[in-house]
């Protein structure tokens, strides 16, 4: 039963692996075939951190 259970469990997060691994390399490809400046590292770090703020449900405070 708990085998069935965790076999279950592994199949559920390698489907959501998988999807979140195509979505990435498909914005990625779309990037690249686009032909796209490179962000700079400051952007990277203010988008990871807006998204972070925006999963996590957390109000930016700098804005207030």
């Amino acid at each position: 039963m708990l085998t069935t259970l965790l076999g279950v469990a592994a199949v559920v997060c390698a489907i959501g692996w998988l999807k979140n691994r195509l979505a990435l390399s498909s914005i990625l490809y779309y990037i690249m075939w686009a032909e796209l400046p490179e962000p700079s590292d400051e952007e990277i770090k203010y988008c990871a951190k807006k998204v972070a703020q925006r999963v996590l449900h957390i109000k930016d405070r700098s804005e207030l």
